[in-house]
């Protein structure tokens, strides 16, 4: 979803996706282990030169996830994930928690010259320009420093796909099947 800013479109964005082989019949539920299909990026933003923590802190800041496909495939059958190049590149607008953004992106190679992360601070626009590729299941965490005339990413890492806080459950139900 491009608006991930509302909290129910950031968690529709997500995809998981499991499959277990080889099981015979048996009575004994059968386990199987969800993994995201998609990648997620942290965005952290933090005060620079020329901004006190207080004041970048009660600053309005807005981030943007820019260049990167909205659109992919995915085949049920192996979890495999095809991009959607007959759609254009879009914009995503993350979901805020104070200075962290985070938002879930289709698994892809941008190039070295994308405008990638446009933040603004008090109607003030910053750009971060790099190519990444961002693999199924993993996430991106980003830490920006904004200054006051320039942004600058201090760290960049990748990381195992930390919880939202999300619980998802699923409800036991019995299959009756005549034979």
């Amino acid at each position: 979803n491009a608006d991930q800013s509302i909290a129910s479109n950031y968690y529709k964005s997500d995809f998981l996706w499991a499959k277990a082989s080889s099981i015979t019949a048996q009575t004994d539920p059968v386990n199987i282990y969800f993994g995201h299909r998609m990648s997620k990026i942290v965005i952290t933003t933090m005060a620079g030169a020329g901004y006190s923590v207080s004041e970048f802190n009660a600053a309005t800041k807005s981030v943007q996830i820019l260049g990167t496909k909205l659109s992919s495939k995915i085949n049920l059958s192996n979890g495999i994930i095809s991009l959607d190049n007959s759609v254009e590149n879009g914009t995503i607008t993350p979901k805020a928690n104070g200075n962290v953004f985070t938002a879930i992106l289709v698994p892809q190679t941008t190039l070295e010259s994308t405008v990638f992360i446009k933040v603004t601070v008090n109607g003030v626009v910053y750009y971060y320009s790099k190519g990444f590729t961002f693999e199924s299941n993993k996430q991106y965490n980003f830490t920006v420093s904004v200054n006051k005339n320039s942004l600058s990413v201090v760290s960049n890492s990748i990381s195992e796909w930390t919880s939202d806080g999300n619980v998802y459950s699923t409800k036991e139900e019995a299959i009756i099947k005549d034979i």
